[in-house]
């Protein structure tokens, strides 16, 4: 009975210290798996943090700020989920983008490629995924940034390929890919793919915003600038004033936003010949400027030099010399009396001196130009032979025959080198030596 009783206890103990020891790995087991929540939750918390700081700086234009958190949201990424998860390939995107926004293009295409290879090997993504086209578009913008412009299509034709296959012609980021191609294709002088591409963009965007809104201006512009730089100034023109008009209407007009549309249209009637036009835009552009920018400011000396360029071909050159002087005011003012920029406009000043026969000052503004130029490091050869070749024509006004041959004999030898015979500058220089040379025998 006794052996009973102690066999009964025994089992009674051990199942008690069985269930102790069960309960005691459940509360060891809830509270690994509570921990690891916690770290999960932690981690999560902390790539939502990163995230949205980085955006924050993005906003703000702190790219290089922006590309360090997103550089921590990818390295919690590759903690979290492992280095080849697609998270990780759309963190490196984003580090890329901020990148290329500073213009840090190298760094940015490393880490690109590394999220392509992540992106192409992943099942989630793949060759057909939206990450994938992006940082194919975020390549392009990397090698536009570096000039390589045939790479450039090529990732941005990769991209529009992809997104075009996911969300038909219809969508923003076809447009925007269409909208890259047609820059990099005008910076390589494919006037017409440039077109065909921005028309596209454009087609978009008067279906998704209306035809009075600032992105339909902003492309009018950009088409604008195709048909300016194929020389046809009349479609040219005609978009540019499309540009002006929707953004008078959306901003008003003494809105910063009007400065490029006036500039852009007074340069295009410039060319067609239109100088009364030209400058009555370029005016109002520099009225808007010196309420925004200020008096003294370089955009300020650009416009008094556009409306300079339009008074000297109307023939007006009083009010050239007048304009050209403004301009080099301000610039000495802010850059300096030995500034290349500075060399460049006494060079134009020269020029409308000669026009207004004013010819010592004419020597004078060439001579300063000439001085700044010699005093650089590497002076380029072809605007020493246009200052000297300027001062030739200034002493062929003053009759001083000996001295306008001298000088345009120094300007010759410079263009025949750097040039060559049938450049049409070494042509003119060579004609007025000739015409110098008979009048003196």
């Amino acid at each position: 009975m006794k052996r009973n009783i102690f066999s009964v206890f025994l089992c009674v103990c051990v199942a008690l210290i069985g269930t102790a020891c069960n309960t005691s790995s459940t509360k060891s087991a809830k509270a690994t798996n509570t921990k690891n929540k916690t770290k999960k939750v932690r981690l999560d918390k902390l790539l939502t943090e990163y995230d949205r700081k980085a955006f924050k700086a993005l906003r703000k234009h702190n790219f290089e700020e922006a590309a360090g958190l997103f550089y921590k949201a990818a390295v919690r990424s590759e903690k979290k989920y492992g280095r080849d998860h697609p998270l990780v390939a759309t963190q490196y995107n984003n580090i890329g983008s901020a990148l290329i926004r500073k213009g840090k293009f190298k760094r940015a295409e490393t880490y690109l490629n590394k999220g392509l290879r992540i992106a192409l090997a992943s099942r989630k993504l793949g060759s057909k995924h939206t990450v994938t086209a992006s940082l194919y578009n975020n390549l392009g913008n990397v090698f536009q940034g570096r000039k390589q412009y045939r790479k450039a299509i090529s990732y941005y034709n990769r991209s529009l390929n992809i997104q075009k296959g996911i969300f038909g012609s219809n969508h923003y980021k076809v447009a925007l890919s269409n909208y890259n191609l047609g820059l990099v294709h005008r910076k390589t002088r494919n006037f017409d793919q440039s077109i065909n591409h921005y028309k596209v963009a454009l087609d978009f965007d008067i279906k998704k915003n209306g035809e009075n809104h600032p992105n339909v201006a902003s492309l009018y512009t950009a088409i604008g600038a195709v048909y300016r730089f194929k020389g046809d100034m009349n479609q040219a023109k005609g978009y540019y004033q499309k540009a002006l008009n929707i953004n008078l209407k959306y901003f008003g007009k003494n809105s910063p936003k009007l400065i490029t549309n006036y500039v852009n249209l007074g340069t295009a009637n410039r060319r067609l010949g239109r100088q009364n036009k030209a400058i009555a835009l370029y005016l109002k552009a520099i009225e808007i400027q010196k309420k925004v920018q200020g008096t003294n400011d370089l955009r300020v000396a650009n416009r008094y030099g556009d409306i300079a360029l339009a008074y000297s071909l109307k023939g007006d050159k009083k009010s050239a010399v007048s304009n050209y002087q403004s301009a080099l005011d301000i610039e000495v003012k802010i850059l300096g009396a030995r500034h290349p920029r500075v060399a460049y406009r006494y060079g134009a000043l020269g020029k409308a001196w000669i026009f207004t026969k004013d010819y010592d000052k004419a020597i004078d503004s060439y001579q300063k130009a000439l001085t700044i130029e010699l005093k650089k490091p590497k002076p380029r050869q072809i605007t020493v032979a246009r200052s000297y070749n300027g001062i030739g024509a200034a002493y062929s006004g003053k009759g001083e025959i000996k001295s306008a041959i001298t000088y345009y004999k120094k300007a010759l030898a410079l263009r025949m080198k750097h040039l060559g015979k049938t450049d049409p500058r070494t042509q003119s220089t060579i004609k007025n030596i000739g015409l110098l040379e008979k009048k003196s025998q």
